[in-house]
């Protein structure tokens, strides 16, 4: 069984306001299938809190919906990066077979969902979409991905919520929450995971914070590229979230600074098996997504990550 997967180009925001054509209930020839959810990391930030209420799976003559009630409320997404995956659905009945696209439900509601700014504590409204009245709606992220349900084994699939990508903040009173996912089946995800060398979070050239969050560091990044001698780039999206380029990283992580023994680590999760280039920067604080920067990369990596292992890796 293979993943499937699109460019973050392919991803759709949509208003939710209507269930027609969904599907309820189960079938004599379900399949099981669960979700869960991580996200990348985001400097600016230190709090994003969501309430999620529904998924809906779509396919070429229908869709199935999967209520979440009570609501998953995610108090910090941040939390949830790596590996640690913050369960959405467990394993249910699900129709078999291909789907075409996932929708997150997402509520706006007063409280509901909401972004604490790290430099001075403000808290801000979240919003999907521009010009819509706030606390006022569910609305939903679109992922358009081709993935498959089997009718034999169960099936497990993360998704991502890419915060350096989606976070925009368009005016002064609230945050746009921008649709910037990817989705992996588990079973056929590795994990890459390494240490990155002292001597290159403490470069000259730096722009990282490594006092920043409590002796943890901001800043530092690990950037991932699908493919083998890929010239890597910043981060760089139009307005709705969409790369620009062929440089776009597929995924990045935050090295952080063990206090404890002042080793600095980072962890990819679900990452579908195939071919990679990686690289190391101390310059990700610098990275704004509306704006093409020249970043800096160190340690250079081309890797091929396998489906249930764990690639650990040392950038020196």
């Amino acid at each position: 069984m293979s993943v499937h997967f699109l460019p973050v180009a392919a991803v759709a925001l949509f208003a939710a306001f209507t269930n027609e054509g969904c599907e309820f209930g189960s079938r004599s020839d379900d399949g099981r299938a669960s979700f869960a959810l991580i996200d990348g990391p985001a400097e600016r930030v230190d709090l994003v809190k969501l309430t999620i209420n529904r998924i809906t799976l779509g396919y070429e003559n229908g869709s199935v919906n999967l209520p979440i009630d009570p609501p998953v409320v995610i108090n910090n997404l941040l939390d949830f990066q790596g590996t640690n995956a913050r369960q959405l659905l467990p394993l249910e009945e699900v129709r078999d077979g291909s789907y075409d696209w996932i929708r997150l439900y997402i509520s706006e509601r007063n409280g509901d969902s909401l972004v604490r700014e790290r430099e001075n504590g403000q808290e801000f409204p979240l919003q999907l979409e521009e010009d819509a009245v706030s606390g006022t709606e569910t609305r939903y992220l679109q992922l358009n991905q081709s993935f498959r349900i089997p009718d034999d084994e169960d099936a497990r699939f993360t998704l991502e919520l890419d915060l350096r990508k989606a976070l925009l903040k368009p005016e002064s009173s609230y945050y746009l929450l921008r649709p910037t996912l990817r989705l992996a089946r588990n079973e056929d995800s590795g994990t890459i995971r390494g240490t990155v060398a002292e001597a290159l979070v403490t470069a000259g050239y730096c722009t990282s914070d490594n006092a920043a969050d409590e002796g943890r560091s901001l800043g530092n990044n690990v950037y991932l590229y699908r493919g083998a001698g890929v010239n890597m780039g910043d981060i760089y999206t139009n307005r709705a979230g969409s790369p620009i380029g062929s440089r776009n990283p597929y995924a990045t992580a935050r090295v952080t600074q063990n206090t404890g023994n002042s080793e600095y680590s980072f962890e990819f999760g679900f990452i579908p098996a195939g071919s990679y280039t990686l690289g190391f920067t101390c310059q990700g604080m610098a990275d704004e997504p509306m704006r093409q920067d020249s970043l800096r990369f160190d340690a250079r990596q081309e890797i091929v990550v396998e489906a249930g292992e764990v690639l650990e890796l040392d950038l020196l």
